[in-house]
């Protein structure tokens, strides 16, 4: 309820349900368990009541690196009142780390604002990571910090575990962040390359392959048609887009199917998996396929 505003009903069966994108104001939340088994009733309601001070503004997915080398998947969540919460932050449900963002303070902007025991002495917060684990961070004098926004941005904690060292979370996209191993799909018609008796052939390859960093702004995939031919691409992140200029591809030029002298313009999906289409494998002015279409889909 908000007020006396009946906000939203419904059952389930599950142990536990989550409300987001609550407006700011006071709710309550009533609860009555029912039965299809004879002789039973269903129960008394049970009610809880909360408040909501903050709206979320954003939610994203990400990497976190520890510096002990280690890194696994964790989201963070942004609200309206300059305060974060890195959900399972160390990669264990129900541990989170919570902040906020103080831009005038000139002594450090990050304040960690969870139930966390302070050490005056040394400037560190113990931050459990497990029920039986923590570590400590250092949040002053610009030795954590956060940039970005809700696209990309980068997170830096100065963590005390075993050892001293920089906790790094970074979402969104990247040339590094593109990197990686994918599952790939590519589809299409070949003459003669995949069966040399018949003059047209569908064709449909999958697998998993290593996307690799070629100098600063471009990318290496291999598996496209064949294994141990790569095709480099250079990436434009704020088009969100890979360019393959015409190049040698074995004894063939991969191009656009259109034109030889073409480009192959791919595209990056919002979960980062890569969309290349449209591209053949030229051979004394003529392309031997057409219709094509690999799609490169990040684990």
């Amino acid at each position: 309820m908000i007020g006396n505003i009946l906000y939203d009903e419904g059952t389930v069966t599950s142990p536990s349900v989550t409300f987001r994108n609550l407006p700011k104001g006071d709710y309550s939340v009533s609860v009555t368990a029912v039965t299809d088994e004879g002789g039973y009733e269903s129960s008394a309601p049970g009610v809880a009541t909360f408040a909501v001070t903050r709206s979320e503004l954003w939610r994203v997915k990400g990497t976190y690196e520890a510096a002990s080398g280690s890194s696994w998947d964790a989201t963070l969540v942004a609200y309206d009142d300059n305060s974060y919460v890195l959900l399972a932050w160390y990669g264990v449900e129900g541990y989170n780390l919570e902040f906020a963002i103080d831009e005038n303070d000139a002594d450090g902007p990050m304040i960690l604002t969870g139930d966390y025991s302070y050490d005056s002495s040394t400037g560190y917060y113990y931050v459990p990571v497990d029920d039986q684990n923590g570590v400590y961070v250092y949040p002053w004098s610009g030795y954590s910090n956060l940039s970005g926004d809700a696209v990309a941005g980068e997170l830096t904690l100065s963590v005390y575990s075993s050892d001293y060292g920089t906790d790094v979370f970074v979402w969104g996209l990247s040339i590094d962040s593109l990197v990686g191993e994918y599952d790939y799909v590519t589809e299409g018609n070949d003459m003669y390359l995949s069966n040399p008796d018949s003059d047209w052939n569908s064709f449909s390859y999958s697998g998993t392959v290593n996307v690799e960093k070629v100098g600063d702004d471009s990318l290496s995939f291999d598996g496209l048609f064949w294994s141990g031919y790569p095709i480099v691409g250079k990436v434009d992140l704020d088009n969100r887009t890979i360019t393959f200029e015409p190049q040698s591809w074995g004894t063939y030029v991969f191009a656009s199917e259109i034109d030889s002298n073409q480009a192959v313009v791919a595209t990056i999906g919002d979960d980062m998996s890569v969309t290349i289409a449209g591209w053949s494998a030229w051979y004394d002015g003529y392309p031997y396929i057409y219709d094509s279409r690999s799609v490169y889909t990040k684990q």
